[in-house]
């Protein structure tokens, strides 16, 4: 087996980011449980041992990866913060953040849903995370889409079961939904919604 030949020094975050990103594209191709770390060693150009070094063991790799997917996640959100937005208007920003990996990082996604059944540390953080988004959505978005707190809420799950379930189509076939018709079903789901509320 022919020697990794490593790549000069570089400061430890860029040597984290090299693993990161190899583990990213291997587990798009073949899946987190059929890539192992020599492989995301190799892919990285670093050795098993530089991979240690850095992270204890693949599951370490994964969240990782996870906590780089979330904060991308917060960071297209942010700028909706105060803005009283529709449930739309949500749904929009998150697929325009993915429009540029062409929707590749949804299937990464689904297989980490299913790691997240398997492993108590993965679901635990999805968990956090969900939690955290919803209250970040039923915080901020327009209040004539929910009476209260606990409505606001349940359209927040709601919203996040859309975002999921297209996502998890996308990432089956690419070509087998239009983002921005399936954004304008919804909304009028939404709005529809919202009528009979204010009716009540």
């Amino acid at each position: 087996m022919a020697k990794i030949k490593q790549s000069p020094k570089l400061p430890p975050e860029k040597r984290r980011r090299q693993l990161l990103d190899a583990a990213t594209r291997l587990f798009v191709r073949k899946g987190y449980r059929g890539t192992t770390t020599e492989q995301i060693a190799r892919a990285a150009k670093l050795t098993k041992g530089a991979l240690y070094h850095h992270f204890k063991s693949k599951e370490d790799i994964l969240l990782g990866i996870l906590a780089d997917m979330m904060a991308r996640f917060d960071l297209a959100v942010t700028p909706l913060a105060g803005t009283k937005f529709a449930p739309q208007e949500f749904v929009r920003v998150l697929f325009e953040a993915q429009a540029k990996d062409n929707y590749a990082e949804f299937r990464t996604l689904v297989d980490l849903w299913v790691q997240a059944l398997r492993i108590p540390r993965i679901r635990k953080f999805f968990i956090s995370h969900y939690r955290m988004a919803q209250d970040f959505f039923s915080e901020h978005v327009d209040r004539a889409y929910g009476r209260n707190r606990a409505d606001r809420e349940q359209l927040a799950i709601h919203t996040f079961a859309f975002v999921d379930g297209l996502a998890t189509r996308l990432a089956l076939d690419p070509k087998s939904a239009d983002v921005e018709t399936q954004i304008r079903l919804f909304a009028r789901t939404v709005e529809s919604e919202k009528r009979r509320t204010k009716k009540k």
